[in-house]
């Protein structure tokens, strides 16, 4: 079970990850300001990784699809995949 509220903004996927984590010691920060600055950090390359992940198994159905000729579908995974593109951090 995730701690705390952070399992309201993880995805499912993300869970064992962040479970297993929590079992290994964290860094020591000189002040709770670098202690935030690496949890963003981390929270953000999280949600990338997630989100890259969709992306890979859009691509692949959008390369089934364009071999089997749905046309309409993959419309729809295109406008999907354009969508977490954009969700990417920078």
């Amino acid at each position: 079970m995730i701690v705390g509220s952070l399992n309201n903004y993880l995805p499912e996927e993300l869970h064992f990850i962040y479970n297993k984590s929590i079992l290994f010691p964290l860094p020591t920060f000189s002040s709770p300001q670098k202690y935030l600055h690496e949890i963003e950090k981390v929270a953000w390359e999280l949600r990338d990784l997630s989100l890259r992940e969709k992306i890979r198994m859009l691509s692949e159905q959008i390369s089934k699809y364009e071999k089997e000729g749905k046309s309409e579908e993959i419309e729809s995974l295109r406008s999907e995949y354009a969508h977490l593109l954009s969700l990417l951090h920078k």
